[in-house]
Parts: structure tokens; C-alpha cells; sequence
């Protein structure tokens, strides 16, 4: 009930905001993420007439910064509560009783962000969204200046083939004749009720004043432009066919606003009457240019589009490098649009650059990208890469935001109950599982997060099973990749326990993840299948040789694939080289390695010791350990700690032994 102190056992109800047509609204505090929201507590007696799931089912898939969002819905017998952002700042209602009139500045500059939005709604997919309620009291001015639609309580999808819609819902004044009729409320209907909405700013009368209808705004202040007059009439026509067709014609007109100026016309007069056909063909020109506007602009579009498109083809074909050029060709051409950045961070992921995309959506996106922080999918990314860099307290944290942005998301659910277990807040990852159980998301899912919770509470046998009853009846090839993952990694854990056989077990889950699995080379299959080889090697006696060849041939397989960005593959190869005798491709590789990563004290603490190793080999008096040295000084330069770093010691050990025997002076 929303009447106890803290509701659903996480939101602390603070106070009431206000009451509208549809309920009222309440501020609550999440007291776990100590973040605050606006609570709508709906009864569901007093709206029989009314959908009430129709604002949280439409408002869940908006994202765009003039829209507040909805986060989460909870119903009980009596009510439905609505979950959804609180804007703080001041709704445009109160500052008209404050201030009694808007500055004309203000009205049309508040008019275009409204109408943007506006714009952005009756262009939803798959259907355009309707509004239906502007008015004063539904905008709010947030703490930027920036206007916020709210209360999408009587919002609809307009479909062509419905005749009609809910009638007699509106408020009075406001709401357009349509929507006392009986046809379909359109686009046309929210611009007649914006319409309203600025007659009221400007001049202070709202329509339920006297004198009861809509004068002529120049008549009650002749002050106030041309312009602003007729972009008012126009928008509140009784005939829809008279108004404005769509929002993006009315925008243009108040970008455009200067231009109904009488002054501004005598100039523009003078200036195109020097012929007659000069007039024509200006007019002509003017006609074909507004014509032409939106014919350049979707042009721009599909290229933009098809740029992108041409990235996600690279980027699937693992040509990383070209696909981060394409996408940041498509940014330049459109740096507004959200999916080139999006599609950059995607290719940082998949190339295992997971440094790489953190930086890119923290020092790039979120302080560029105007949308990014309404972006599920954008939260959803920076989580992953988080989670694949075992920072699995901002995983959750990232995962938890893309969750909220997204209610209907299983994947992000999912996700996030997995990263709570990993970083040890189990209670809390139990209660999603059950959560995922009670709404019947899917057995394998379940399975799988249960897998991951036994496996945190090291129950290496159950983990196995729960992961393996995923694996055979999963259809996700998402899931079944995490799921050969997560049974690996538990092998890999289980190995106090099975001795030897863990690494065995978890070589074969890999080579089955990698038969099964559409892509044959997935970067971090192939990375965990090179080392289990390795560990495997390094730990008999028996086929050394063709283990270490093993392991070479899934590392090599990153590097030519282009998973470059990690300096410890190079390392990785050229110890296993040096481990076969291979000195001149050991050498070559950490010479390669030197060269992408100049800085990387690894690579001179290996090649130190590999120069040990070839000189160990010859006579005493052809052996030289200047190399060495040179390379264990250079280990030092770049060492985090200089010679005192921890895995430094072992060579500097081997320095002080050569000195010790005059091997070096």
C-alpha cells in the first residue's frame, strides 16, 4: 500500500506531488540506490473507463530527454502504481500563477522543445503516440530550463485502421473538438492542445477564463509578434484539415517566427521586386527548397544509416579496425544520432577491448551524447564491459540503470542477477532468480542464474548440472555461449576438487562450445581454450609438445582475428614458444609486442628472460648477457613500482646472480 513508509519493501514515500485526472502522485526515495522517483498510485475503481496499463505500456518504451520515463509497475487489488522519473524543477502551471504571463522569448523557445518532442512521439514505432493532455500543468521545467512532457495517463498508439478511440477524455479547454467526438484523435489533436497551451503563456488567459474562447493574442497584447498570433490560430483551427498537418511543420514556423514580421516582409519585398521574373523564380526557388528540405534531409539519413549498417557488417566479420572508421565517418556526418556511438562501443566489446569501451561511453558518450543517459541498451554495453573486466560492482551498477530503462529486457535481468552473484550480493541476486521464476521468463534462463548462484556459493556439482540443464534446452545462442562460459570458468574453480580432471573437463566444454556454437572463433572461447591447453601442458609429462600447440594455435587465432588490444596474448605466445625452443618466433613476437606496446614492462622483463635463456645455452665464452640486462633496466623504467614490483623479483634475482658471477659489470 502506498501508504506505508517505505512501499514494496524499497521506495521511502517522502510526500504527495500532486493529484490529476488520473491518480495521485507521490516522491519516494529508492533507499537502495538512493535515487529519487515519482510513485502514481492509480485506483483502479475510479478509472473503470480508462486503460489503466495504457501510460506504463506506452511510456516503457520511450526514450528521449523531454519525456519522463517509466521505471517500474506495481499493481494490487486496489490500485496500479507507476514508477517513473521525478523532474525536479517546476511545473509550467505554477509558474504561470507566479508570474502570471511567459516572456514571448520564453513561450517559443519553450514551444520548440515541446514540439521536438512532440515530433519524437508521433514518429514512434511501430505506431505514432498521441498525447492528448498538453497542457501547463503536465510540463515541467527541470533544473537545466529545459521542458519535460509528464502524465501520459490517457496517451494512445494511433493505428489507420481504427475508425474512433476513447471519447470524452481530456481536459476542458484544452483538449481538441476531435476528442469529443466520435472519429480518431491524430497528431493534429496534440497540436491544437499545444496550441492552447501557448495562448495561455502568452497572454496569461487560460481558456476557462473569461472571455471564454480564443481571441486573436495581439488583441488582448498588441505587443506580441505576428508571428506567435498566427502560429496560435493556426494550431487551434476547430477543423484539424486547417491546422498544422504534423509538428514538423510547426516547427519550422517557430524557427522560422522572424519572418511573419512586417518589417522583416517589406525588406524581403523590396528585395525580390526587381523583376518579374526574378520574383517567379525566387518564389519558385523558395517553393522548391521547402520542398526539397525533407528529400535532403532523409537523404542524409539513409546515408547516415547505411553507414552504419556497413559498420555492423565489418564488425561482424571481425574487421574491427574498418568498422570503427566507418562508424566514426557516419558520427561526423550525424554526431546527434546515438547509434554510431552505440555501434563503436559494440565493436569495442567484441573485440575484447573492454578498456577501450568503458573510456569511449564514460569520456565520450555520456558527456557528448544527449540521449546516451536514456539509452538502455548504452548501460547495458558499459555493464558487460565492466562485467568481462571482473568490475562486477559497476556492472551491476550499469546493468541495474539498463534494467530500469528497459522493463521488459529478460537478457538485462538476467545479466544483472548473474553480476550481483559474481560480486557476492547473493540474497539480493536470489531474490531477481525468484523473480525471473515467478514471471516465467524461461527455464534455461533460470537455470542458468541458478548455475551462477551455486557456483558464488562454491557448489561446484550443482553449478555443473544447473549450467548443463541450460545448455540442453537453451535456443539462445547468446545464453548458450555464456552457459559453456560460466561451465568452464566452474570447472577452472572446481579444481582443489577434481585434481586434474578440471582442466580436462573444461578443455572439452570449450571444444564443444566451439562446434556448437555458430561463431567458430569467438574471442573469449578461443582466449580460455589457449590457456586451459597451456595449464594443461605445463602440468604433465606426457605430450607436452602437442598441448603447447595447441594453446599456440587458439592464441595466434586472436591475434590474426584482430584481438590485438591485449599486450599478455603476445606474452602469452611467445612464452609458449620459448617453452618449445622456438627462440627466433619467441623473439619475434615480443619484438612485435615491443613495438604496439612500448611502454609495456612485461614485454621487457620476457625478452630479458629470453636472452637469458639463448645465452644459458651456449659455450662460456661466447655468452653475453648484455641484452638481458638492457631489457631488465627498461622492465624497471616502465614497472608500476620500478625494481620493487612483485613479479619483477624473480628477474631481478636472476640480474643479481649474472652480477655475482661477473656475467655482468
Amino acid at each position: 500500500m502506498i501508504n506505508e513508509k517505505v512501499f514494496e519493501g524499497k521506495y521511502e514515500i517522502i510526500k504527495p506531488l500532486g493529484s490529476g485526472g488520473m491518480g495521485t502522485v507521490y516522491l519516494a526515495r529508492n533507499v537502495k540506490l538512493d535515487s529519487y522517483w515519482a510513485i502514481k498510485a492509480v485506483n483502479k475503481k475510479n478509472s473503470e473507463k480508462v486503460d489503466l496499463l495504457a501510460e506504463p505500456n506506452i511510456m516503457k518504451n520511450l526514450n528521449h530527454p523531454g519525456i519522463a520515463r517509466v521505471f517500474d509497475i506495481v499493481e494490487d487489488d486496489d490500485n496500479i502504481y507507476i514508477i517513473e522519473d521525478y523532474i525536479e524543477g517546476v511545473s509550467i502551471e505554477d509558474e504561470l500563477k507566479q508570474i502570471k504571463r511567459i516572456q514571448e522569448k520564453n513561450v517559443i523557445n519553450w514551444a520548440k522543445q515541446i514540439t521536438e518532442s512532440l515530433i519524437y512521439l508521433h514518429n514512434s514505432k511501430p505506431n505514432p503516440i498521441i498525447y492528448r493532455d498538453m497542457k501547463p500543468s503536465n510540463l515541467i521545467l527541470n533544473k537545466e530550463g529545459k521542458v519535460v512532457i509528464v502524465d501520459f495517463g490517457i496517451a494512445r498508439e494511433y493505428k489507420k485502421d481504427s475508425q474512433s478511440d476513447t471519447t470524452y477524455i481530456g481536459t476542458r479547454g484544452y483538449a481538441a473538438p476531435e476528442q469529443y467526438g466520435t472519429s480518431q484523435t491524430d497528431a493534429r489533436t496534440d497540436i491544437y492542445s499545444l496550441g492552447v497551451t501557448l495562448y495561455h503563456l502568452a497572454t496569461g488567459k487560460g481558456p476557462n477564463d473569461p472571455p471564454y474562447d480564443l481571441r486573436p493574442i495581439r488583441e488582448l497584447d498588441p505587443k506580441l509578434s505576428v508571428g506567435l498570433e498566427y502560429i496560435i490560430a493556426k494550431c487551434t483551427k476547430a477543423d484539424p484539415n486547417s491546422r498544422y498537418q504534423s509538428a514538423f511543420d510547426l516547427l519550422h514556423d517557430l524557427n522560422n517566427i522572424y519572418k511573419f514580421d512586417k518589417a522583416y516582409k517589406r525588406r524581403h519585398l523590396i528585395q525580390n521586386t526587381l523583376t518579374v521574373f526574378l520574383i517567379v523564380l525566387i518564389v519558385g526557388f523558395s517553393y522548391l527548397t521547402w520542398a526539397g528540405f525533407k528529400q535532403i534531409a532523409q537523404e542524409k539519413l539513409d546515408e547516415y544509416n547505411s553507414m552504419v549498417n556497413q559498420g555492423i557488417e565489418l564488425m561482424h566479420a571481425k574487421q574491427y579496425p574498418d568498422a570503427l572508421n566507418v562508424f566514426e565517418q557516419a558520427i561526423a556526418k550525424m554526431p546527434t544520432r546515438i547509434e554510431g556511438y552505440k555501434e563503436t562501443s559494440h565493436t569495442y566489446l567484441n573485440k575484447g577491448d573492454y578498456d577501450g569501451c568503458i573510456n569511449y561511453l564514460n569520456k565520450t558518450v555520456f558527456p557528448n551524447v544527449q540521449n546516451a543517459t536514456y539509452d538502455a541498451e548504452i548501460y547495458y554495453i558499459l555493464g558487460t564491459a565492466y562485467f568481462e573486466n571482473h568490475d562486477y560492482k559497476n556492472a551491476t551498477d550499469n546493468l541495474t540503470k539498463a534494467a530500469e530503462l528497459n522493463l521488459s529486457s529478460v537478457t538485462y535481468r538476467r545479466d544483472r542477477a548473474v553480476s550481483l552473484a559474481r560480486s557476492g550480493e547473493l540474497d539480493e541476486s536470489m531474490a531477481q532468480l525468484n523473480e525471473l521464476k515467478n514471471k516465467g521468463l524461461g527455464e534455461d534462463v533460470t537455470w542458468y542464474v541458478s548455475g551462477e548462484l551455486a557456483r558464488a556459493q562454491k557448489n561446484f556439482a550443482e553449478a555443473e548440472s544447473d549450467f548443463t540443464k541450460c545448455l540442453n534446452i537453451t535456443q539462445s545462442e547468446d545464453l548458450k555461449r555464456k552457459a559453456f562460459i560460466s561451465l568452464a570458468e566452474n570447472y577452472k574453480d572446481s579444481k582443489s576438487i577434481l585434481g586434474d580432471l578440471a582442466v580436462q573437463k573444461e578443455i572439452a566444454i570449450l571444444e564443444r562450445a566451439k562446434s556448437d556454437l555458430k561463431d567458430k572463433s569467438d574471442i573469449a572461447i578461443t582466449e580460455m581454450l589457449g590457456a586451459a591447453y597451456y595449464d594443461n601442458a605445463v602440468n604433465t609429462s606426457g605430450n607436452r609438445n602437442e598441448l603447447f600447440n595447441k594453446a599456440l594455435t587458439n592464441f595466434n587465432l586472436l591475434l590474426t582475428q584482430g584481438f590485438s588490444s591485449r599486450s599478455y596474448i603476445y606474452r602469452n605466445v611467445a612464452i609458449i614458444y620459448q617453452q618449445i625452443g622456438n627462440f627466433t618466433e619467441a623473439e619475434k613476437t615480443l619484438l612485435q609486442m615491443r613495438k604496439l606496446f612500448s611502454e609495456e614492462y612485461t614485454c621487457y622483463m620476457q625478452l630479458a628472460f629470453l636472452y637469458a635463456d639463448i645465452e644459458n645455452r651456449k659455450a662460456n665464452e661466447l655468452r653475453n648477457y648484455q641484452r638481458t640486462y638492457d631489457n631488465y633496466l627498461q622492465a624497471v623504467k616502465y614497472a608500476p613500482q620500478g625494481e620493487n614490483t612483485p613479479s619483477i623479483q624473480p628477474l631481478a634475482n636472476l640480474i643479481s646472480e649474472l652480477k655475482s658471477k661477473n656475467w655482468i659489470t
